[in-house]
């Protein structure tokens, strides 16, 4: 997850003036297997949580699983709220 880390550290920097906004994180596996990831931007106590760099609306849901940008862990859907799966 380094690059990601760098990327992270860069969007939340002033001295990268030209980049911003959220990151967009996709996985891509073997025989073209992908799997998209929502990020909690800029971090997890904001609550708020992004999608492929758009911030979902209140009233949207997914079933991807979101990452905490700061400590890397990744939470996923249980029923209705999101549960600390790593």
């Amino acid at each position: 997850m380094e690059p990601f880390e760098v990327l992270r550290d860069m969007l939340r920097s002033e001295d990268y003036p030209l980049i911003g906004g959220p990151p967009q994180l996709l996985k891509i596996q073997e025989h073209m297997n992908t799997t998209t990831y929502g990020i909690y931007w800029p971090n997890k106590t904001s609550g708020k949580r992004t999608f492929m760099g758009r911030p979902l609306l209140d009233y949207e849901t997914s079933d991807s699983m979101a990452i905490d940008p700061d400590t890397l862990e990744l939470y996923g859907r249980d029923s209705s709220s999101l549960v600390l799966i790593s």
